[in-house]
């Protein structure tokens, strides 16, 4: 039986997101990334997910969450797996 962790996407920090035409909740974070070795610094915008409704997202993919869209550029599960962060590039 998978854990039901839509709690904690329906509070003040949840945002609406419609990726691929299906509305799910995620946690917004747009964060500065300071650079490492040689990476670039800048911001860095992620979307976090329950693992059970990423299953379908895939690089490339669009995203809307209000006015704003979006591609999904990277996907990885956090710790456990229950969880995964969607890096996201605003277009």
């Amino acid at each position: 039986m998978e854990e039901d962790l839509s709690v904690f996407f329906e509070n003040e920090f949840g945002s609406t997101a419609v990726i691929n035409g299906v509305e799910l909740k995620g946690i917004l974070d747009e964060s500065y990334a300071p650079a490492f070795d040689s990476a670039t610094e800048g911001d860095r915008i992620s979307l976090l997910i329950q693992t059970s409704q990423a299953r379908n997202i895939n690089h490339g993919d669009s995203v809307e969450i209000g006015e704003r869209n979006f591609l999904v550029k990277g996907k990885q599960k956090i710790e456990d797996g229950k969880l995964t962060e969607l890096i996201l590039k605003e277009v």
